[in-house]
Formats: C-alpha cells, structure tokens, sequence
C-alpha cells in the first residue's frame, strides 16, 4: 500500500514539474527515499538470484549510500526530462527506466563486497548487467499480460507475446563490454529494446 501510495506521490509531482515546466534540481527526501529503498531491493535480488554464487558463501553486498542517492536522483531527472521535452513520443516506461538504472551503476560503481578487495568494476558490471536482465523480463511479462487483455476484450485470436532476446554468448559478450567499455545512455535504451523480440501468438 504505501509503495503505490509513493508511486502515485510521485508520477502527480512529474506532471506538476510538467506543468510548469521546471526541473527540480533536488527530489523531495521522501520520494528519494521511497526509490532509494526500492532500487537497494532490486539490487539485493539481482545479487541473490544471480550473481552471489561467483564470490565466497556467505559474501555480503554493500553498496555506498551517497552514490545511490545520486544513482536515483539521475533517473528521476532523467524521468522529468522525457515528460517535459518527449510528451509527443514514448516516454520513460520501465525498459528504459531499467536502461538508466543499468548506465548509473556501471558509471559510478556503487557496489562492493564486505572485506573483499577483488574488482569492483567486475562486481558492478555483473549487478548492472543483471539489473538490466530483471527489470526486461518484468518488463516482458507486464507488456505479454497487457497484450493478452486487450486481445481478450477484442475478441482477437491472437496476440502479440515478447521475449528476451539473449544466449550465454550474448550475455558473455556484454559482461565484457560494461566492465571494458564506455555506453550512453541512449546507447543503453537501445540496447534493452534490441533484445526484446515479438511475434504473434495464438490465444
């Protein structure tokens, strides 16, 4: 309840800075904190499912406070931007949202390992790589769900179903790319949108 409470706080706010037309330089505290909580949660998933089994058991993430408030501050400005110059086009839905999460965390490397001097940028090129595979599945299976809806309520026989687009090979490819390479991030947006692919499915 309270998160869609925050959520709701927060889109009214982007359409009150729409209005007129003024970007905040800094978010209210508790928006900041609402996606400062939310985005530690992902990370702290992302980090269980897929990425602690490639340090000791028992490795403890950690990740520095000031950076990730920074980290959620960016994508909220960015948020801002899109609704004041790009209302007459896509806007920043949650592939690209996820894209911004991704390009913040490879570029100021929030993440360590409690009493682990190994690489950081290793460490954070796995979390920010991961983070973008989870939020395009979340994002795949709210867009699938939504299809399915509408098709439903128009009587269509089919329908149109997404799916990610990446092999081990792809996703061996781009762990060495966030950890050696410099991306945008519009480069990012991109590249999540690339690996989304769709064809028809029957109901």
């Amino acid at each position: 309840m309270a998160r869609k409470m925050y959520k709701d706080i927060i889109e009214k706010e982007l359409d009150n800075v729409l209005a007129k037309y003024v970007v905040y330089e800094d978010m209210p505290p508790t928006h900041a904190q609402y996606l400062y909580d939310k985005f530690i949660e992902r990370a702290k998933s992302a980090y269980l499912v897929r990425v602690s089994k490639n340090y000791p058991k028992g490795s403890q993430l950690c990740s520095r406070s000031k950076d990730v408030y920074t980290l959620v501050e960016q994508v909220w400005k960015r948020k801002v931007y899109f609704r004041v110059f790009h209302k007459d086009v896509d806007g920043m839905n949650e592939l690209k949202e996820t894209a911004l999460y991704c390009f913040w965390v490879l570029k100021l490397q929030p993440f360590y390992i409690y009493g682990n001097s190994n690489s950081m940028n290793k460490l954070n090129a796995q979390m920010a790589l991961n983070i973008l595979i989870a939020g395009a599945l979340a994002y795949i299976n709210d867009m699938n769900d939504k299809h399915k809806e509408r098709a439903r309520l128009a009587k269509h026989a089919k329908t149109q179903k997404l799916s990610l687009n990446i092999n081990k090979s792809i996703f061996d490819d781009l762990f060495y790319s966030f950890q050696f390479r410099d991306w945008s991030k519009e480069a990012l947006m991109d590249l999540c949108a690339g690996l989304i692919i769709a064809k028809d499915e029957e109901i």
